[in-house]
């Protein structure tokens, strides 16, 4: 007596081998190192020691790969940053933090991708305007605790603060890219956020 009349299906094609997070792990130190702009799919490929097929059958598209390097940037370094911005701490130790980072990440990746926005993928684009919004927020928030505590100039929109806070620090990033020595960067910083103290 048969057990059963159905043939065992044998399952096609080779088995899974590719790790996901050593690939996103390589196409983040590329795309931060390098730039976005400088970085193609067959430079991740090699890299990684992976196939062109095999990695967008894992991540569908360059615009997938994308995503997931932003998210994993985003838990890695935005996300702890973003941690000390909502703490309770005094307006001006906050503020040497986020100088700090500056010289710490001056090859922000966030960055990078928002200058390259309009070449990036729809999942892509979706992720970086999640995070500015979340990092606008956060920031607002920071400048309305340091005004409930009279740390911060009440007549400065907060709007406003935010808008100018992160211009500066992309400013300064630039200056770094542009070869500036590191105490004329943080002089600078230090001159421009001297308006809120």
């Amino acid at each position: 007596k048969s057990v059963s009349s159905h043939p065992i299906q044998i399952p096609r094609g080779r088995p899974k081998t590719l790790d996901c997070q050593q690939i996103i792990e390589k196409a983040l130190k590329a795309y931060w190192n390098e730039g976005v702009d400088n970085t193609s799919i067959n430079d991740i490929c090699r890299l990684a020691k992976v196939s062109k097929p095999g990695l967008y059958r894992e991540f569908g598209n360059q615009d997938g790969l994308m995503k997931a390097v932003i998210l994993e940037y985003e838990k890695q370094v935005l996300t702890p940053h973003l941690k000390i911005l909502a703490k309770d701490n005094p307006f001006r130790e906050t503020l040497d933090h986020v100088i700090s980072l500056v010289l710490s990440d001056k090859e922000c990746l966030y960055e990078n991708m928002r200058k390259s926005w309009s070449n990036l993928g729809i999942q892509t684009q979706e992720q970086i305007d999640r995070i500015h919004e979340e990092i606008s927020a956060t920031y607002g928030e920071w400048i309305e605790r340091a005004k409930d505590k009279g740390e911060f100039d009440l007549e400065i929109p907060t709007k406003i603060a935010v808008t100018y806070i992160i211009s500066q620090l992309s400013s300064a990033r630039h200056q770094f890219v542009q070869g500036d020595k590191t105490e004329d960067v943080i002089a600078v910083l230090n001159l421009a956020f001297s308006v809120f103290l």
